[in-house]
């Protein structure tokens, strides 16, 4: 077997589509999201699951497709150039293309804010954070394989929101309650959906955002079975944990006994 595959038959029918069902939870979010209706200071919206699609599906077919995963790394939303240019949670171009081994198509949003460009894996700009995220497991997990042999990454929020300047403005910045409140709602929902689907025994929060969300989503819907810890984010924004999010990080992946799950003698 290759490090990916492992045995299904316990839970999932040998013919069991890991990918195909997670786009179609995917797919159902983005459609009622298209339907609320952003008010200013937003001005633009990217979907990347959309004008991205290509490269995501070829993202999650090679690294969701063959197992059950016991952790699920959850983020906020995508950021201008990660996700957003790759389709991919954290997904700087250089290791989508040169440690995930992966391309792909990328078309545009809808409508494109002239600083925030998409360019797919010719992005000429960096994703610290992802480059930080990344870069961690590359150095603790060798190969992409090891990594997603027991765990996977995904967004609470598939959407990224810009002023008319092109800052970003994250799903807590958001200033109408109503449609922030809709927002949280349908994407609990999809949360939900893939914890139950895919038995995921752990969430690992990337930032407080990530951590609350998850928990009042878990708590609202009786789902006691699943643990919640985070780490913190990996963005230059995080000046209390950016310096030392290495450290951090590990420890906190130590003191909850993780570490194992990403040494290739598992």
């Amino acid at each position: 077997m290759s490090s990916l595959e492992c045995d299904v038959s316990n839970t999932f029918s040998k013919n069991y589509k890991f990918s195909e069902r997670l786009f179609d939870i995917e797919n159902d979010m983005s459609n009622e999201l298209e339907l609320l209706n952003f008010k200013p200071p937003i001005e633009y919206v990217y979907n990347p699951l959309k004008y991205a699609k290509n490269l995501h599906e070829n993202f999650t077919k090679k690294y969701f497709e063959k197992c059950t995963k016991k952790i699920l790394f959850l983020g906020m939303n995508p950021g201008p150039w990660g996700m957003c240019q790759t389709g991919v949670v954290f997904g700087e171009k250089n290791f989508i293309k040169d440690w995930m081994k992966l391309s792909g198509k990328v078309s545009k949003p809808h409508i494109e804010h002239p600083k925030k460009k998409i360019s797919g894996l010719e992005c000429n700009r960096t994703e610290i954070s992802g480059k930080k995220f990344w870069g961690f497991f590359k150095k603790l997990c060798k190969t992409p394989e090891q990594f997603f042999k027991h765990s996977f990454v995904y967004n609470h929020c598939c959407l990224a929101f810009m002023d008319a300047t092109g800052k970003n403005i994250t799903p807590p910045e958001i200033k109408d309650l109503a449609i922030k409140k809709k927002l949280y709602e349908i994407c609990d929902r999809a949360l939900i959906k893939i914890l139950k689907e895919f038995h995921f025994e752990i969430i690992v929060a990337i930032g407080k955002f990530a951590e609350k969300n998850a928990l009042t989503a878990l708590k609202k819907n009786g789902i006691g079975n699943v643990k919640v810890l985070s780490i913190p984010h990996p963005s230059p924004r995080n000046a209390k944990n950016f310096s030392n999010w290495e450290e951090v990080t590990l420890n906190k992946l130590e003191n909850n006994k993780l570490l194992k799950f990403f040494k290739d003698n598992q």
